[in-house]
């Protein structure tokens, strides 16, 4: 299982934009072939800070995923307003079980 964690800090102004554009993504994100999981947060320690968490089957599911259109779309929307590059980390897990 492939993990995703990626943060990003965005222009105050933007937020309302960036949430919908985050809406949007994660909404159509879910239905993709191979997504465990998809969501996005805001951090309770900087509004401006968008955090997303993916779980992906494996490699070729995310590796898919980067290359649609709606992805394609929720970047070229973000990167006008954030004010330094996501952060973005993917983590190879061996499996997930409840706490």
């Amino acid at each position: 299982m492939i993990v995703v964690f990626a943060s990003a800090i965005v222009q105050t102004d933007a937020i309302e934009t960036v949430m919908e554009l985050a809406k949007v993504c994660a909404e159509t994100t879910r239905q993709e072939s191979g997504c465990l999981s998809y969501a996005f947060y805001i951090s309770v320690e900087n509004p401006n800070q968008f955090i997303a968490f993916e779980e992906w089957k494996d490699s070729a599911a995310l590796e898919a995923h980067l290359q649609t259109e709606h992805v394609q779309t929720f970047f070229a929307g973000l990167t006008p307003h954030l004010t330094a590059p996501p952060q973005i980390t993917r983590y190879e897990v061996a499996g997930r079980e409840a706490l």
